[in-house]
Formats: structure tokens, C-alpha cells, sequence
């Protein structure tokens, strides 16, 4: 953490707000031990729960699995079961389709070890090359109608993180909160806030827990 002591307060007057905080980090699994420390510093300064993006393509597919659920398993013990685990993922379609970015991807084990999933799901990158995707409700339910195949777990467990806000069309913002509310998903967000227009936030009206 480049500043501790300022994220410390960020994470204060957020609780004092009525806020959670989730700290995300993304693992380059080139050192385990530094990857774990920076993940343990974020609870170290308050973060209700931790989000591991499991994302990078360093090394073959298999040594990468072999670290990244190593690193899981460690990372699980050093906090203990209480922590809120989040495991930001590949989208199972994008996986589906693209197979050669993440062969035979430890699903059940990132299932196993982390409390959340977290889809990057944004169906916004797939207007040009596949747009038949180009659709909040469709790429969105389709995500969860595989995440349930290859581990077992309902919507209630999956954050689905949708398309760029800055580049919605009309009404798919809407579409992705009618799909999670359909597969009883745990919540949705979009990237980013300042992209994100009044319209769009009435699309995700929906999805507030009051």
C-alpha cells in the first residue's frame, strides 16, 4: 500500500457512512509471498472483505492454476473464515468461447476457497466481434446459467460486474438488473461511476437493497 495510513481513514469515515469496503488486488502469482502480503494488508487497515482478481495470464495454464489456488488456499488461512473472500473471474462464457486464455480453469477450487464470485461480465466488449452478446439481460443470464454448471452454486453467491457504463445502449442497464434479479444474484455494478448516467442509474434502481 503506497499510503496505509490515509486508506485506513478512507475505510473509517466509509463505516461511518454506513459503507462496506472491498479492497481488490490483482495477483501477478510471479511471488506468491509478495502477493499474499499485499492481500493481507488490506485487512490489516479495516477492508470488510477482500476481492482477489483472478485474472492475470503470466506462465502455462497449469502453473498458473497451481499458484493461483495455492495462493487462495494461503491466503484463506492466514485470515481466517470470517474474512469475505471474493473471487473476481473470467466470465464462464468468455472462457467458453475463448478457451485458449485460462484451459481448464480451477472452477470448483475458486468456488471452494472464495465466498463471492465475481464475473467481468461486460457485454460491452462484445459489440464489434459478437454482437449477437451486445445485450445486458442475455450475456448476463447466460453467465449465470454456467457458473450453476461448473460449480454448482446459485446466483446467490455471484456478483455479476457488467459492461462499461460510458458505452451502454439504451435500456441494457435495466436488461442486466432484470437477469440478476431472475437468477437471484447476489448484486451488479457497472464500470465506472463517473460514466454512468442518470438514465443509467435508474436501470439499476432494481438491484438496491434497502
Amino acid at each position: 500500500l503506497l499510503d496505509p495510513t490515509t486508506l485506513s481513514r478512507f475505510v473509517e469515515q466509509s463505516h461511518r457512512r454506513n459503507m462496506s469496503v472491498v479492497g481488490w488486488y490483482l495477483p501477478a502469482l510471479t511471488n506468491l509471498d509478495r502477493d499474499l502480503t499485499r492481500l493481507v494488508a488490506m485487512r490489516d487497515v479495516g477492508v470488510d472483505a477482500i476481492g482477489i482478481d483472478i485474472e492475470t495470464t503470466n506462465f502455462d495454464a497449469a502453473e498458473r492454476t497451481r499458484r493461483q489456488v495455492l495462493l487462495l488456499k494461503r491466503l484463506r488461512q492466514r485470515v481466517g473464515s470470517k474474512m469475505g473472500l471474493g473471487g473476481i473471474v473470467y466470465p464462464p462464457l468468455q472462457l467458453k468461447q475463448s478457451p485458449s486464455i485460462w484451459p481448464n480453469f480451477p472452477w470448483r477450487d475458486v468456488s471452494r476457497l472464495c465466498d463471492v464470485l465475481l464475473p467481468m461480465s461486460y457485454w460491452t466488449f462484445r459489440r464489434s466481434r459478437a454482437p449477437y452478446w451486445d445485450n445486458g439481460y442475455r450475456y448476463t443470464a447466460e453467465n449465470f446459467k454456467l457458473f450453476a454448471q461448473l460449480t454448482g452454486r446459485n446466483g446467490t453467491t455471484i456478483h455479476s460486474v457488467g459492461g462499461m457504463a460510458s458505452d451502454l445502449k439504451t435500456g441494457q442497464a435495466a436488461d442486466m438488473a432484470r437477469a440478476v434479479a431472475e437468477y437471484r444474484g447476489l448484486g451488479a455494478g457497472l464500470y465506472e461511476w463517473s460514466g454512468t448516467s442518470s438514465r443509467t442509474w435508474g436501470g439499476l434502481a432494481p438491484l438496491v437493497r434497502r
